[in-house]
């Protein structure tokens, strides 16, 4: 994990030095690199992350779409496909990044009023609907779709949940051309179990969890916001997938 987390320091400090901008030189010059970051808390601290490193780097924008508290499988609190199909990028954006689950292990409540069980079939199938809705949308407004896993976490049964989870996320993304980012033991021990202290990324050991065993630290979003720069400047051109999310 150390050499990991290493390496992540390391493509820092290089992105800084070598990302170029891609506008012409005019008085309206884009970012070369726009992300637009949707999801959960999770995902929110991922945002804050991501705009702390741009704000060292030349060329990159975060654009934060996140909202706390909510979740794919409660539409009825707020509407994720919907929203996402609502959302038109600017020209600048070119990569979608995504991070979901937190709030995910509840009922589905159908709008006829019946409920859908967590981790039923008929859960499975409209929750996986609802994650190929939302690539579609992606898909259609031609950006390049990071789709950060959930981690590991402290409570044993909520991380079996989210491994759970990351199980549809890979299997719907699955030979779509997105990029499913694993991030599971991305922060752990060296046997690959939660841990809450660790290496930051300047190496020194710190608190990369918060009291929950959920959410991160700062300094630990700061890692995960590595990674995720790291895919977005690997990640294939929007219309490399083989297929559409279904």
């Amino acid at each position: 994990m150390i050499a990991s987390l290493r390496a992540s320091a390391a493509l820092v400090l290089c992105l800084l030095t070598t990302i170029p901008w891609s506008a012409q030189a005019t008085d309206e010059m884009r970012p070369a690199t726009a992300v637009v970051v949707f999801g959960d808390s999770q995902a929110q601290g991922l945002a804050g992350g991501l705009q702390r490193a741009a704000r060292r780097l030349p060329g990159w924008k975060v654009e934060n779409r996140t909202k706390a508290g909510t979740a794919i499988s409660q539409s009825g609190n707020y509407d994720w496909p919907a929203a996402i199909a609502a959302y038109k990028p600017d020209g600048s954006v070119t990569t979608a990044v995504l991070m979901f689950g937190g709030n995910d292990r509840l009922p589905i409540r159908e709008a006829s009023g019946g409920v859908i069980p967590f981790r039923s079939q008929a859960w499975h199938d409209e929750y996986r609907a609802r994650v190929a809705a939302i690539l579609r949308s992606l898909s259609a407004d031609k950006l390049r779709i990071i789709w950060v896993a959930d981690p590991i976490c402290r409570d044993e049964t909520y991380s079996v949940d989210m491994a759970y989870l990351n199980g549809v996320f890979r299997d719907v993304l699955a030979g779509t051309g997105a990029t499913y980012l694993d991030i599971w033991t991305a922060i752990a021990d060296a046997s690959g179990k939660y841990a809450a202290y660790g290496p930051g990324l300047d190496g020194t050991t710190q608190r990369l969890r918060l009291d929950d065993g959920i959410h991160f630290t700062p300094g630990g979003y700061d890692i995960l916001a590595a990674k995720v720069m790291q895919a977005v400047t690997a990640a294939p051109p929007p219309d490399a997938g083989k297929g559409a999310a279904n």
